[in-house]
Formats: structure tokens, sequence, C-alpha cells
């Protein structure tokens, strides 16, 4: 009978370190996809806004090598112009 409660014991922290490990990968999936890249008059823009500039530049555009410093100026860039003009 001991036998048997110590494997429901070691059955129970396995369960209770996978669920913890599950917890925190389901974490950092959802709240690292959408964090605010930069800020115009307190209206925040995601890198979910930026992903749909990436998909908006390849519909337009067939240059998909560009590098991401350069979309993500002309992103900010774009969006000041919208802005104030």
């Amino acid at each position: 009978m001991t036998i048997y409660l110590k494997k429901i014991k070691e059955y129970k922290i396995i369960f209770l370190i996978l669920i913890l490990i599950q917890f925190f990968l389901y974490n950092h999936v959802f709240s690292s996809e959408n964090k605010i890249i930069f800020k115009i008059n307190e209206r925040a823009f995601t890198s979910f806004d930026l992903e749909k500039r990436l998909e908006y530049l390849s519909f337009v555009g067939n240059d998909l090598n560009i590098e991401k410093k350069i979309i993500i100026e002309d992103f900010i860039s774009a969006n000041l112009f919208y802005e104030y003009y």
C-alpha cells in the first residue's frame, strides 16, 4: 500500500511540473506576440501592425529580402506622414 501511495505522489509531482511548464510556455507565446514598437500621439503601434505592414509590402512589391530595421523605419515614417499630413 505504501508503494502505491509513493507512486501517486511521484505522478502528482510530475503532473504539477508539466502543468507549470505548459503555463509558462503558453504565457510566453501570447505575451510576446503583440508588443508595442512605437507610439505617435499616444497611439501605440504594435508588432501586429508591423506584421500587417509586412503583408502589405509583400503584396505590393516582390522584394522580401529587406532588412527588418528598414521596414520598421519605413513603417514609422509612413505613420508619421499619415498623422501629420
